[in-house]
């Protein structure tokens, strides 16, 4: 999130929102059409782009992530707890992340498991983790949705995610015709900073034989 503005036009924030930016960023850009990874809540905003401006989406890649709505599964409340937690230092708030990124056996086995993530210098505005958490929650989902989309579709995600739980990956592959499902074990919801080669191999392979290399 960083320092990103919010602008004026937008007193709230909501996942259907950040579709519709990303496609009015897109056209600004001059890309008529993409191939789409969402990772996260960036996933939501994938699906969302997906459906509301299809022509605009090539291939899509669904990241550790859900079809949202009640028929998602969710974490325990001590997890969804610590996401909102912006108190203590830099420092205090990178392990609290950390470990829901990264499952606590790989932590033990990688004693520099700080190094494996990104370390910043600017803090998020607790007001903007409360407006994109709301975001979050006031998202119907897409589950009862997803079914129409006809693009190219990988779902991928660690089997040890303990952030958005594995069954949410099933459900999306059982809804989205045709979709791949590649599950990585060891791997936490950080997939990509744990095994960048594995994520990295893993979509490109899917790109290629999906007609773009």
């Amino acid at each position: 999130m960083g320092k990103t503005t919010l602008g004026d036009r937008h007193k709230n924030s909501s996942i259907v929102q950040f579709a519709n930016d990303s496609a009015g960023l897109m056209d600004a850009l001059g890309f008529k059409k993409a191939s789409v990874l969402g990772w996260s809540m960036g996933g939501f905003i994938a699906q969302e782009l997906v459906l509301n401006h299809p022509d605009k989406v090539d291939r899509l890649i669904l990241y550790a992530t859900s079809c949202g709505g009640k028929e998602a599964v969710f974490p325990g409340p001590d997890v969804l707890k610590n996401i909102t937690d912006t108190t203590g230092s830099l420092k205090e708030q990178h392990d609290r992340f950390a470990y829901m990124l990264f499952p606590k056996e790989w932590i033990k086995q990688v004693p520099n498991y700080a190094d494996y993530f990104p370390i910043t210098n600017e803090s998020t505005p607790a007001s903007d983790v409360e407006r994109q958490w709301n975001a979050i929650m006031n998202w119907g989902g897409a589950c009862n949705r997803i079914q129409s989309i006809t693009q190219p579709t990988l779902v991928i995600g660690g089997k040890s995610d303990s952030l958005t739980l594995p069954p949410n990956f099933v459900l999306l592959t059982e809804r989205i015709p045709g979709s791949w499902l590649i599950q990585i074990n060891g791997a936490g919801h950080g997939l990509m900073y744990q095994y960048p080669d594995a994520l990295s191999q893993s979509v490109l392979l899917f790109l290629s034989l999906m007609g773009e290399g």
